[in-house]
């Protein structure tokens, strides 16, 4: 039966949810995923958006010995109506999720995880939501979406901290004024290289390549002045 008003709803609500954000770990396999529980919240948030409700209407546990191999005890079905709440339109859902006993999580543990991870993978085909990563949280959801063309977000009377200013890099200099840097240095004339290479420029000499004979002079002028003080 043809469900004009509530197709339209649906559309409204993939909207609403352009991505759900990653928010827990597996720190045995190292990667990002999505929580069941986030998942279900999020996607309900745009269904209510819309005027769409989700209620359960059934559920089956059905043997699966074609699953054994992977672990799975069962096959968990479980029925829902979605519904529009503003037209009355509604229609049938069914979703399906192994039942997967194991050492730490007995049969009644299994069957209620399959309950919340089969109606979050339900709700993420049925709202076509991305996963998507922390570091594109700006987009993940459309309460913190921009309008289009208008400035990043800052936040009403928050100062934002100024950039760091990089350090100007140091000048060039040849190993004979690092040489002659050390020597002034171990004759306790302060900043050596500093006043070697001011010294330099005001003689006209480059000091990425002045040798040592050049500095000579420099040198001896440069510890006479500090004796003189």
């Amino acid at each position: 039966m043809p469900s004009p008003n509530l197709s339209a709803a649906l559309v409204v609500a993939q909207r609403h949810l352009p991505g759900v954000l990653k928010d827990a770990a597996n720190t045995f396999h190292r990667y990002k995923y999505v929580s069941s529980e986030s998942m279900i919240r999020e996607c309900r948030a745009a269904l209510h958006e819309a005027g769409l409700a989700l209620i359960p209407v059934s559920e089956t546990i059905r043997p699966a010995p074609e699953l054994a191999a992977f672990g799975a005890a069962a096959v968990l079905s479980a029925s829902w109506e979605l519904f529009h709440g503003p037209s009355g339109e509604s229609t049938p859902l069914t979703w399906e999720w192994p039942v997967v006993p194991e050492k730490g999580r007995p049969l009644d543990k299994a069957l209620a995880s399959a309950r919340t991870t089969g109606l979050g993978y339900g709700l993420r085909d049925l709202l076509l939501a991305p996963r998507v990563d922390h570091e594109d949280d700006m987009d993940w959801s459309g309460r913190d979406r921009q309008p289009e063309g208008a400035p990043p977000a800052t936040g009403k009377g928050i100062k934002q901290p100024a950039a760091p200013s990089k350090p100007a890099d140091p000048p060039p200099v040849s190993t004979s004024m690092l040489a002659a840097a050390k020597y002034l240095e171990d004759q306790g004339v302060p900043a050596p290289l500093e006043r070697l290479v001011k010294a330099c420029e005001q003689a006209g000499l480059d000091p990425s390549t002045v040798a040592k004979p050049a500095l000579s002079g420099i040198v001896k002028a440069l510890v006479s002045q500090k004796e003189a003080k």
